[in-house]
């Protein structure tokens, strides 16, 4: 995954400094005009502002790609992200894996956690929410970020590195108290889980549907299989359990990975 698109000479460090600023700034804007600005605090353009601020991403990535690619990069860009290599195949894999993963984890974990199994049934704007991730992060995340990182890093590093930062990028989630895991365990989620974009968007040649897909299907299952603490008593031992099992299966896809893209250099 080390190519990158190359328009307007630029190299990968000016490209990494306004996508990070715009990604990791932008959300910030919008928590404060929610919590400063009457107008923004309910209604619509509350929804707007929310929307946005997932988005950051993926805005930060289409900037980024007509900033410094001009209209033609940015038509590239987004013919490699969404349009080549579409593979039915990777993205059924990625629907099922965390899918799977985190209604397992929920299951198993019953006896530990004292809680009875809820399926919880998403309203509309639950709904909206979720399906958010299809459009909202990835086209940033692993369809410019890890492509950016390419000629910096070791492969094996780039998901480490990106996972990271993608973490870090929540602080806005954190401040509207959306998210119901301790820090420590939400980092460690988001790097064993980038570990198994990575392969995806790799396998998929730059494309981020899998990626999008991976996403989508895993804020599905934790919402609707009821996998954060506060419908557990408190226990984060789903949480964990789904990301155990996600290191693993994440391990076996990048050795399988590997062993690919080494025959097919051989």
């Amino acid at each position: 995954m080390g190519r990158t698109v190359k328009a307007g000479g630029a190299g990968p460090l000016p490209k990494l400094a306004l996508f990070l600023a715009i990604a990791f700034l932008l959300p910030l804007f919008c928590v404060q005009a929610m919590t400063s600005w009457p107008l923004f605090q309910t209604g619509p353009l509350s929804l707007v502002l929310y929307g946005v601020e997932a988005m950051s991403p993926t805005l930060a990535a289409l900037i980024c790609a007509a900033v410094f690619g001009g209209a033609g990069g940015l038509r590239c860009f987004l013919r490699k992200s969404y349009l080549e290599n579409v593979s039915p195949k990777l993205i059924a894999i990625a629907f099922a894996i965390p899918f799977v993963v985190f209604l397992a984890a929920r299951l198993v974990t019953i006896p530990l956690t004292g809680a009875e199994f809820e399926f919880m049934a998403l309203n509309p704007a639950q709904w909206v929410a979720v399906s958010w991730a299809l459009i909202a992060e990835e086209l940033g995340w692993r369809g410019y970020l890890q492509d950016q990182l390419g000629p910096l890093l070791k492969p094996m590093l780039i998901p480490l590195v990106t996972g990271l930062l993608w973490a870090a990028w929540h602080y806005h989630f954190f401040m509207h108290l959306s998210i119901d895991v301790p820090a420590v365990l939400f980092f460690l989620g988001c790097v064993a889980e980038s570990y198994a974009y990575y392969a995806l968007t790799v396998s998929a040649d730059g494309n981020v549907i899998p990626a999008s897909v991976f996403h989508f299907s895993g804020n599905l299952a934790i919402n609707l299989f009821t996998v954060y603490p506060f419908k557990n008593n408190g226990s984060t031992l789903p949480y964990v359990a789904g990301i155990a099992v996600m290191s693993a299966i994440a391990l076996v896809m990048n050795l399988r990975l590997r062993r690919k893209l080494s025959y097919e250099r051989a």
